[in-house]
């Protein structure tokens, strides 16, 4: 293996990595802030979205189409 795709595939998988940290440390008994921020930032979102999606996720997180 070529060592740039290796390092682009490190870059890309903390994406998934991340929105999966803050979803399950979301859907914890009492959930880190700090945690799930950082979350949110690894997986490449916007600073300013993240209060707004964790309460959409604590709002509708057991929704069908969210609970996927």
């Amino acid at each position: 293996g070529d060592e740039a795709e290796w390092q682009r595939y490190e870059r890309a998988i903390q994406v998934p990595l991340g929105d999966r940290m803050a979803r399950e440390e979301l859907e914890s008994d009492e959930p880190s802030e700090a945690v799930v921020r950082d979350g949110f930032l690894q997986g490449g979102n916007h600073p300013e979205d993240i209060a707004g999606m964790i309460r959409l996720f604590r709002w509708f997180g057991s929704v069908d189409f969210m609970d996927r």
